[in-house]
């Protein structure tokens, strides 16, 4: 292993001219993009996979340009695509695949319907017969979670019939200080001094699929969100979906009127008389989870889009060489800092699991303890040719 604070380009610039074969470079964020753009002035082949939606202002134009830019370009939906070209000033182009990642765990969900259901409602101390609405993500204004609880809130005006239901946030604060921190704060403060009992907000879940099985449905209020993967695991565990139009291009995997329902832009009040439309009616939600299944089996596994990516990288002649699918090694490369043993063990795990062998792990970080730097010295000399 070798652990460094940072990667400077004049050491990525040595490593993609001396290399001895031919790579294709994959990056997975456009803040790395730029290390693709590298590879490609000493004739190696970029693949970028964008996840960041350009209009949020995060990000530079040049980190977007750098991602338009690689010999191919992968977005999650049409949205997102458009609005990196749109930024950047860029024409469509034929680089461009829309293709979202799917579900990483092939065995989501883990715990069962039955068991997580009544625990949930135990757990929160609800009725046993009890409705739950669930949202996830960061309490930040992009998620919208300040719309979930004004939908909650309008919800319970709608008469006794909604008196057993349920909203649960599952997410917390961000931890770093920043306006983003200082407005979620700012909410909880708000819903605290309502004092109802009909909502809650539980941070520091590691088993969110409990909470997935246990719900009724499923509720993304994010007023910008390109391709969020909490839909795509709410949709494996068979949960009707409501988000809003506009908002997110989640709405081309369950499809407006048949796994969920697309609503009017930020309308709390559509949204809660939806929310009452899906709770009163089990047939429909049984009809629209089914759906939703089927599709995340038939579109929407990890591996159909891992071999989309890989038949193009087939295509893709690196150094003038055309490799073979034998030949292709998959480099994957992890930052790490202060990362806790066990997501380094799941992440070992799950490249173990791969179905395609030819793969190589590459660690940068700092900050380990111990018990870490023990586990991955073991890990390479158990084998040393897959770990750098």
């Amino acid at each position: 292993f070798v652990f460094k604070n940072n990667i400077s380009n004049d050491y990525m610039a040595s490593v993609f001219k001396y290399t001895s074969r031919p790579l294709n470079v994959i990056t997975n964020t456009v803040v790395t993009s730029r290390m693709g753009n590298l590879s490609q002035q000493f004739g190696h082949s970029h693949i970028a996979l964008v996840h960041e939606n350009a209009n949020s202002g995060y990000w530079s134009k040049d980190m977007f340009r750098h991602s338009l830019n690689a010999d191919l370009c992968v977005f999650p939906g049409k949205g997102v695509a458009n609005a990196a070209q749109d930024f950047c000033g860029y024409v469509p182009s034929t680089n461009i695949l829309i293709r979202p990642q799917g579900m990483y765990r092939h065995n989501f969900p883990e715990v069962s319907l039955e068991k997580s259901y009544a625990s949930v409602r135990l757990e929160l101390g609800l009725p046993d017969d009890a409705k739950i609405v669930l949202g996830c993500g960061n309490i930040e204004e992009r998620k919208g979670v300040d719309m979930f609880f004004e939908t909650a809130l309008k919800y319970c005006d709608l008469g006794e019939t909604c008196s057993n239901t349920y909203f649960v946030w599952i997410g917390g604060i961000v931890p770093a200080q920043s306006s983003t921190r200082d407005w979620g704060l700012a909410l909880l403060n708000k819903l605290k001094a309502l004092k109802s009992t009909k909502f809650f907000i539980i941070a520091g879940v590691t088993k969110v699929d409990r909470y997935y099985q246990a719900c009724d449905l499923f509720y993304l209020p994010s007023r910008k969100d390109p391709f969020p993967g909490v839909v795509l695991e709410a949709m494996a565990c068979k949960k009707p979906i409501l988000a809003f139009a506009g908002a997110t291009d989640v709405a081309d995997a369950f499809g407006h009127g048949l796994g969920g329902t697309l609503l009017q832009k930020f309308d709390s009040k559509e949204a809660a008389q939806k929310v009452h439309s899906y709770l009163s009616n089990p047939n429909l939600c049984v009809q629209a989870g089914e759906h939703n299944d089927n599709v995340i089996q038939s579109k929407y596994k990890f591996e159909h889009y891992s071999r989309a990516i890989f038949d193009k990288l087939k295509s893709l002649k690196s150094g003038n060489i055309l490799l073979s699918e034998s030949d292709l090694v998959m480099s994957f490369v992890a930052p790490v800092y202060k990362t806790p043993l066990l997501y380094l063990q799941q992440l070992l795990s799950s490249l173990e699991s791969q179905t395609y062998a030819n793969w190589e792990l590459c660690l940068a970080g700092v900050e380990l303890e111990s018990d870490t730097r023990a586990y991955l010295n073991f890990k390479l000399l158990c084998s040393p040719s897959s770990f750098i």
